[in-house]
């Protein structure tokens, strides 16, 4: 088995499964700290290829601070397409 970090695991689990991924970040909205959500974020930025690769595919500027926010949906429940 290879060694990895807990960051590649999760990156992993999230690129593998989007639901889990959406779930996650709906209980980190509802009961989370704003550490875990940022770190989530960052995650499943990774596993979705990159923040460059989400402006790309949703049209929108990655360094406007609202990019991330829209993307996740943090306004409403998430979803993800897988």
């Amino acid at each position: 088995m290879k060694d990895r970090s807990h960051e590649e695991a999760m990156v992993e689990l999230f690129r593998d499964d989007p639901q889990f991924a959406a779930d996650y970040l709906n209980d980190l909205l509802l009961d989370g700290e704003p550490a875990d959500l940022l770190v989530a974020l960052r995650q499943i930025a990774q596993a979705q290829g990159g923040v460059r690769a989400l402006a790309k595919e949703t049209e929108l500027n990655a360094n406007h601070p609202g990019f991330i926010q829209g993307r996740v949906g943090l306004r409403s429940k998430v979803s993800f397409r897988g």
